[in-house]
């Protein structure tokens, strides 16, 4: 524990704030910024575990790049002379216990105020879920107050959440902890939670509720008395009548009763959800005459209508409007809103979807500098709700929504007067001067205006006088919105219709997406459907082509059933329809689709050798599911003669991964005499994500005494020996002193060579090496490591072939032991990569051991070098470069084709490489010309491409890099 005045790294510990089951946060002064900081330092029984400590730095940083009004600032995350820390915003306000506490003792509970906080902190969890990270104990202890001045009654206080993964943390410590540090806190705790079922986003909505509850009521629903009265409350018990308790808006009461639903598929599915409908819920003109009353129709979720797009761009702006459920902005001429006049932009750089479900969404393609939306940067290929305040941001323009007044589609003859496209709308009542505009729409012209046709709305409401500028005097009664997941207009020739754009499969478990397709055009045609995007096994389209005569629909059904392998990995795979008119030619008509794969977890283990002679024996587990999944190690025996040591006891596989874990097994004694022993023990590999009994791995341990059985057997010829000595010695009369001598010295000589032979057997400093072979090499019998160079005697002779008597074997100034660390170098040579690169000790110096030389550079061939479909080479063999970091991992593969089977896991971005071989464009018949390089990544050498050009990418797509140290 850190005390008053004490100095942690660049923090000054000024005062203890509070302490927790996991740590204690103090008031600290952060010495090179010079402010106050909240600095949170774990329990030495946290701290001094390896693993933790690891896992630790990686979910304080996970939490930094959260960035949120309402969670909590991470600064830093270290470990220093012993102290495992994290430094954070100072919240000074106290926290939501706090106010709690006084609300409830004077009785003056303000239902405006924790309506908003909660929505407040239903967005930052909505925001933290998109970014896949789950809080786990929500809870008021967990949730800060700032203090706003200025800020309306309903806004004083923001509501700050702390302590994200700190929950999962405790949950995967390899040490005992008090109830509550491994299961979340009970009060607040989901009935997943409980049951220690598999958890997402729901839970925290549970978490969530309970505290709505608390702040409404002064009192969770269900107090904590035991552990087993907690899990049935959650699990079974209803919730308690909020009515009885304290007199409560119907509306509020079922917002607070959908969160604590029993069944997650009965609660808000997203946090956004229930943002929404607190929202929905402040909005209402009068909360209190609303109690017991029914409403005749609830205002809509999400506003799905049409709008208008502002772009603006510096001094330059201008707007288009929209009533599309699909479209696409880019640079590139066949975008729906084409954006000029900046490389920033990417040629397809984003999507915007519309639904009446969801509303508005937009989804980063790719781009080369990314998207943000309201400042903050959009995940690529993950749609993300676009609401009408928000500001999106795509290289030097800005975009935003605004409501805008249907408009009225000119009439068409030959297809569904229903069908609207973009493209057909007219432009801006007033456009832009000449030459300023931002955007293009692919059009020559504005299409020609035609009488109007009248719809029917079966749904009137009552609208507010608004008054409007229209090009047409005639007035138009607004037409009806396209369904859900329907693309078309009056001139495509393709129109497209889904069951749905979010498609949920299960590894191996057949499911069927309907496509239904129209020809508006003029001529009979062929239509091929293909799903771009994801592999071709994962998919049959089972109508083949599609023959439509003009004005016909027909109905393609794909068979979407996922292999159950590791690569097929969990979580969404954005992919895209294509359907294509085979005699005409004309662009391919291109439809969203996202392709949600179910996780499922399996694995499988390994003892290799399963007989251990040499004390050392390794664990192989391989992740054969296709999510990352944490197994827990465990060795026993049952005699409890064995000691076992591993580097760790925990470890996290991504899908496919396969990880040796090396095992010492020692027997705490060894016997002095007798035969060898065989002590059997088992290795059992667990997690809780994978529904079968754990398969342990049986092993044997072979003992060996320390003076081996054929010595004992030994002595008592040699004493035959002597004793048929010493009779025919005594027969000679003339000898008999010398006969006494003789049978004195014999007697003393075996004695000796029994001794001798006992001692050249053993093994005492157990460096794998016998007595008799340490007293030939010249080293020490009783010191495993005679030359002081790290490696063991036995280990210099039997596996590296150095001297033991020697620190430097090869004399290059370097300890064998050093030059086996480094994993390149070897001990006995001391120029490892020979002439003319430098030798292994000056390589050791500049820090780059591992480096190859740098051949003499040759001009690529021009048919190598301008593989048509990559940007310009930058890599040369022999040099040094990287996968660039903020991408995609890289395919790693046996043969430079897009056709060879892929290595696992691939190169992670950031991780460097040499270059040892190519360059060669793709072998892969009908393939991309792309071009592929020969690497050595850390000792895994294979081909990776260096880039590709298409007409979805920006015009320089590299994958690879040339490196720093290139």
């Amino acid at each position: 524990m850190a005390t008053t005045g004490q100095q942690i790294d660049h923090y000054r510990v000024e005062s203890l704030l509070g302490e927790g089951g996991m740590g204690a946060v103090y008031l600290a002064k952060d010495l090179n910024l010079q402010r106050n900081v909240a600095l949170k330092v774990m329990h030495d029984q946290f701290a001094n575990q390896d693993q933790f400590q690891r896992r630790f730095i990686q979910e304080a940083r996970a939490a930094a790049a959260l960035k949120h009004d309402n969670i909590v600032q991470i600064y830093d995350c270290d470990i220093k002379d012993g102290y495992l820390f994290i430094a954070m915003e100072q919240i000074t306000g106290g926290s939501l216990r706090d106010y709690i506490q006084r609300e409830t003792q004077g009785n003056q509970i303000d239902e405006e105020l924790i309506v908003e906080m909660v929505r407040q902190l239903a967005d930052a969890l909505h925001y933290a879920h998109q970014r896949e990270m789950i809080h786990r104990d929500i809870k008021p202890d967990n949730v800060l107050l700032k203090e706003i001045e200025g800020a309306p009654p309903t806004k004083r206080l923001r509501p700050i959440l702390t302590d994200f993964g700190l929950a999962k943390l405790a949950q995967g410590s390899m040490l005992d902890t008090a109830l509550g540090e491994t299961l979340g806190t009970p009060e607040y705790m989901s009935p997943e939670q409980c049951t220690n079922d598999r958890i997402d986003e729901r839970s925290d909505i549970y978490a969530l509720g309970v505290l709505l509850y608390e702040m409404l009521t002064g009192r969770v629903p269900f107090p904590f008395r035991n552990m087993h009265d907690a899990i049935r409350d959650h699990t079974q018990t209803p919730v308690p009548d909020i009515q009885k308790l304290r007199g409560m808006n119907v509306e509020l009461e079922k917002i607070v009763l959908t969160c604590l639903a029993k069944d997650p598929k009965d609660r808000y599915q997203t946090a956004r959800e229930l943002a929404r409908a607190l929202e929905r819920y402040q909005q209402q003109p009068d909360a209190d005459a609303l109690i017991g009353t029914q409403l005749v129709e609830e205002a809509p979720a999400v506003y799905a209508g049409p709008v208008t797009i502002h772009v603006e761009d510096g001094g330059r702006k201008d707007q288009r409007y929209f009533d599309q459920n699909d479209i696409t902005i880019g640079r590139a001429d066949d975008q729906h809103l084409k954006l000029v006049g900046d490389k920033r932009v990417s040629r397809r750089h984003a999507r915007v979807t519309r639904s009446p479900e969801k509303g508005y969404q937009i989804t980063d393609l790719g781009s080369g500098n990314g998207t943000r939306l309201n400042g903050l940067p959009l995940q690529a290929h993950v749609p993300t709700e676009w609401p009408l305040d928000g500001v999106v941001e795509l290289g030097p323009c800005t975009l935003r929504l605004e409501k805008a007044e249907a408009r009225q589609q000119p009439p068409a003859a030959d297809f569904d007067p229903l069908i609207t496209r973009l493209d057909d709308l007219p432009a801006p009542a007033s456009p832009p001067p000449a030459g300023s505009s931002l955007y293009e729409t692919g059009l020559d012209s504005p299409p020609p205006q035609q009488p109007p046709r009248t719809r029917v709305n079966p749904n009137p409401q009552p609208q507010p006088p608004r008054t409007r500028v229209n090009p047409n005097p005639n007035p138009q009664p607004a037409p009806m919105p396209s369904p859900a997941g329907s693309y078309g207009s009056s001139e495509d020739t393709i129109h497209v219709t889904m069951d749905t754009n979010r498609l949920m499969v299960e590894p191996q478990r057949p499911t069927f997406l309907s496509i239904t397709v129209l020809n508006q055009s003029k001529l009979v045609d062929h239509f091929s459907i293909q799903i771009l995007g994801i592999p071709q096994d994962w998919y049959t389209v089972q109508s083949g082509d599609l023959r439509l005569m003009p004005g016909d629909r027909g109905v393609a059904n794909i068979a979407f059933n996922v292999p159950r392998t590791s690569s097929s990995t969990a979580g969404d795979h954005a992919a895209e329809v294509r359907i294509d008119a085979v005699k005409q030619n004309l662009n391919p008509k291109i439809v969203a689709l996202t392709v949600v794969v179910s996780p499922f977890y399996d694995y499988d283990t390994d003892l290799e050798p399963s007989l251990v002679k040499r004390r050392r024996t390794t664990l192989v587990i391989n992740n054969r599911g296709n999510a990352t999944n944490t197994y827990n190690i465990s060795a026993s025996d049952p005699a409890h003669d064995l000691d076992f040591d591993m580097e760790s006891r925990q470890v996290t596989l991504r899908p496919g991964e396969m990880l040796d874990v090396p095992i010492l097994v020692t027997p705490k004694q060894r016997p002095l005499l007798g035969s060898p022993q065989q002590k059997a023990f088992e290795v059992e590999v667990t997690t809780g994500l994978v529904d079968r009994p754990p398969q342990p791995e049986r092993g044997t341990l072979v003992v060996n005494p320390r003076l081996p059985r054929w010595l004992l057997m030994l002595i008592p010829l040699l004493l035959l020996l002597c004793g048929a000595l010493a009779l025919l010695l005594m027969n000679q009369d003339q000898q008999t002193q010398a006969t006494a001598t003789a049978m004195t010295a014999v007697v003393q000589g075996t004695s000796a060579a029994a001794d001798l032979t006992a001692t050249a057997a053993a093994d005492p400093d157990e460096d794998d090496l016998t007595t008799a072979e340490e007293d030939r090499l010249g080293t020490d019998p009783f010191n495993p490591d005679t030359d002081g160079d790290g490696l063991l005697d036995g280990e210099e002779v039997n596996i590296h072939g150095t001297d033991p008597k020697k620190r430097d074997t090869d004399g290059d100034t370097l300890d064998d032991g050093t030059e086996v660390d480094t994993g390149c170098l070897s001990p006995i040579n001391p120029n490892t990569f020979g002439a003319p690169g430098p030798p292994d000790n000056v390589r050791f110096a500049e820090g780059n051991p591992c480096t190859l030389p740098t051949p003499t550079q040759t001009p690529l061939p021009p048919e190598l070098a301008n593989c048509p479909d990559s940007p310009e080479a930058r890599l040369s063999v022999g040099g040094r470069g990287q996968v660039e970091p903020g991408g995609r991992p890289n395919r790693l593969r046996a043969d430079p084709s897009t056709e060879a089977e892929a290595m696992e896991p691939p190169l992670q971005p950031g991780v460097r490489f040499t270059v040892v071989g190519g360059p060669t464009c793709n072998t892969a018949e009908g393939g991309p010309l792309i071009r592929f390089w020969q690497v050595n990544a850390g000792g895994r050498i294979g081909w990776t491409a260096e880039g590709w050009l298409d007409d979805d990418a920006d015009d320089d797509k590299y994958y690879l890099e040339p490196s720093e140290d290139s």
